[in-house]
């Protein structure tokens, strides 16, 4: 993924956040862009990978 592409779903994140927080409505698209975001991230990826970092995690 290059640096824009980052920055456009950062910034989709962001506007999706900031309006569910004012409205209160769009709540499952904040959701996915949020999912999204973590995703692109790598912050839901763990430092070991498979189905042990899974069972670890929910232990």
């Amino acid at each position: 993924m290059t640096d824009s592409e980052y920055i456009k779903t950062r910034k989709a994140t962001a506007d999706a956040l900031i309006n569910w927080a004012k409205t209160g409505i769009r709540q499952f698209a904040m959701r996915e862009a949020v999912n999204d975001y973590l995703e692109v991230s790598g912050a839901n990826r763990s430092s070991i990978s498979g189905e042990e970092a899974i069972l670890a995690h929910r232990k």
